[in-house]
């Protein structure tokens, strides 16, 4: 079974090049073009990793996460917020709202694909040696 991603960008270029990247590298992919769509898409799809854009109408990107740490009903995704903004008060906002990484734009689609590649991979490792150690226990 591949690994749900969900990408929450408004710009539709962005997103279309995104989405077909990750199902190039055989991720299960949905988007959404707002942060209240997202939030939406992530109680329906369930996703295991979320792309979210910070500046987007009708609820922002920092609104969305901050909506789906609060959820209990939720089974939390790794959320990285994908952002123009930089700034180190940018960052640390992101980490307060609930992101568990901050990807500056301008980044390439390829470094995305990787990021998010390497952060699934670390955590599948992650998760089988907690496994592991339990069942040996």
């Amino acid at each position: 079974m591949s690994v749900r991603v969900l990408v929450v960008e408004d710009d539709d270029d962005l997103a279309r090049l995104l989405t077909i990247r990750l199902r190039n590298a055989d991720f299960a992919v949905e988007r959404a073009a707002d942060g209240e769509a997202g939030v939406r898409l992530t109680r329906e799809f369930d996703p295991e990793f979320i792309l979210m854009d910070w500046m987007m109408p009708i609820k922002s990107g920092i609104e969305a996460v901050e909506e789906i740490r609060a959820d209990p009903s939720i089974r939390q995704p790794y959320i990285a917020v994908l952002s123009a903004r930089s700034a180190p008060d940018d960052i640390i906002r992101a980490r307060q709202a609930g992101a568990d990484e901050y990807i500056a734009k301008p980044v390439s689609a390829h470094d995305v694909i990787d990021r998010v590649s390497s952060i699934i991979e670390k955590r599948q490792q992650l998760v089988s040696q907690l496994f592991g150690e339990l069942l040996v226990a």
